[in-house]
């Protein structure tokens, strides 16, 4: 059944696992301890619709969670970052229910917005995971979706309201489409565009954390004519770094303090190398630190 850490179990989740944080781009960043859900994020509130809200994922990881000082129902094997993340907003008496589905026996973490590690294995059907927050507050809520057993498993993470699929004969979706507007559609990621407003043509490299992926890559480069602007990526992750140069000879560069390794002349993909050292073929330029304060389009703009 469902057992409850004390507050604080966010932070304290990757200390017990001992996992390794993902570390921002560079020869020498820090490390980033806000890694990206690998399967997105949603901004939910009461009376969402369709209900449930399903979530195609993979079940398990490389971590076992098992005996490390957490409650009991903490079973099971998981990844570091999150399986997904709920952005609740609160309004009504439903309870919020997080369920698992899959062939394979799967466990729940839940972290809810006041720090609490809510942890399940088989209170679902079978042997699916439920965590209830019969009371649910505003906030967000980063969900594990792990295996029993090693390895990976194809899995469906549902988030509800409903208690039961009967529950769903008590709606009327004609009264519903009559009393209730339908919530405008929130954004869902960070879209990271650039802008150009020096006079001079310019090139522009970011590197980001992909989505549904946990390590920094480097993109480069996007042409940049005078008065123009060009999205560059979409993140789940706030933290990301940008470096621009012009391309008339004037050799003006727009930098910073983070060391990152880029590819000349032709455009390029690469995820960051571990360590300090750059690939062959690679050479260090000084990246712009940026951190997006909310999902949505962030400009940089090139003075």
């Amino acid at each position: 059944m469902i057992n409850q850490s004390a507050p604080g179990a966010r932070v304290a989740l990757s200390a017990i696992l001992g996992l390794t944080l993902v570390g921002t781009p560079g020869v020498a960043a820090a490390q980033n301890t806000r890694l990206a859900p690998l399967y997105g994020s949603r901004a939910m509130s009461y009376g969402f619709r369709p209900d449930p809200h399903e979530v195609t994922v993979r079940a398990g990881g490389p971590a076992n969670v098992e005996g490390r000082s957490l409650p009991e129902a903490c079973r099971g094997h998981i990844t570091e970052a999150a399986t997904y993340e709920v952005r609740w907003t609160a309004g009504g008496v439903s309870p919020l229910i997080f369920r698992t589905a899959s062939d394979a026996d799967t466990t729940l973490l839940v972290n809810g917005p006041d720090g609490r590690l809510v942890c399940d294995d088989d209170s679902g059907p079978g042997l699916a995971a439920e965590v209830v927050f019969e009371t649910p507050t505003s906030g967000v809520y980063d969900v594990w979706v792990g295996r029993l057993a090693e390895g990976t498993a194809a899995a469906t993470l549902s988030v509800s309201e409903l208690r039961s699929s009967a529950d769903e004969d008590e709606w009327d979706d004609e009264a519903w489409e009559e009393e209730e507007d339908e919530p405008t559609p929130q954004p869902s990621n960070i879209s990271i565009k650039a802008c150009n407003d020096s006079g001079m043509p310019a090139v522009v490299a970011v590197s980001y954390v992909p989505e549904g992926q946990t390590r920094f890559a480097t993109r480069g480069w996007f042409a940049i004519a005078s008065g123009a602007c060009s999205t560059l990526a979409t993140t789940m992750n706030r933290s990301f770094y940008l470096y621009g140069v012009t391309t008339d000879g004037s050799n003006r560069e727009w930098s910073g303090d983070i060391g990152t390794c880029v590819r000349y002349p032709d455009a390029f993909f690469e995820y960051v190398p571990t360590g300090n050292t750059c690939l062959p073929g690679q050479v260090v330029r000084q990246f712009h630190t940026h951190a997006a304060t909310a999902f949505g389009e962030t400009v940089w703009r090139m003075p």
